[in-house]
């Protein structure tokens, strides 16, 4: 039996995992995110998933893919217009998330406003370690790192908090 397109997208993000823990890690200064980064970009990029519309899979325009490979390629090149790719991409993302495969939520609007708010909620977790977060991208000595790790690891992206 032949598999779904929609199982095969769900396949294609599901495997996007790592790629997204290690940019969460470099983001908190682990020293060896950078090169789990680069790999997975380069993965993506030497795959049939990187097609630029010329005929390959579209999964990774999927929006949660989508969302994943800008925040890789935002950790990795420090370009501040890819974090705002993922937010955007994060908000259509939500606003499919309780809809059937492939089509908008009853209500998306109400998910798009949950999502923006969930990420709001993040950044004020995370603006009281900028100072210690700023360099992270390079890599930290965990005693730097210890204080934002413990208090940002199991709080961030949690939506089923949102009240």
């Amino acid at each position: 039996m032949k598999p779904s397109p929609a199982s095969n997208d769900r396949l294609f993000i599901l495997g996007l995992r790592p790629l997204l823990d290690a940019v969460w890690a470099g983001a908190l200064g682990d020293a060896f995110a950078f090169g789990a980064v680069k790999r997975g970009l380069g993965t993506f990029y030497l795959s049939d998933y990187c097609n630029n519309g010329s005929g390959g899979p579209d999964d990774a325009f999927e929006p949660a893919a989508a969302a994943v490979l800008h925040a890789a390629r935002a950790y990795m090149h420090g370009c501040m217009d890819f974090a705002v790719f993922v937010s955007g991409e994060a908000l259509e993302a939500g606003a499919r998330l309780a809809g059937e495969e492939g089509e908008y939520a009853e209500d998306p609007e109400e998910l798009r406003a949950e999502e923006l708010r969930r990420q709001l909620r993040d950044l004020d977790r995370i603006g009281p370690h900028r100072t210690d977060l700023r360099r992270a991208r390079f890599g930290l000595d965990g005693t730097i790192t210890a204080r934002p790790r413990t208090a940002l690891q199991n709080l961030l992206s949690q939506v089923d908090d949102l009240v």
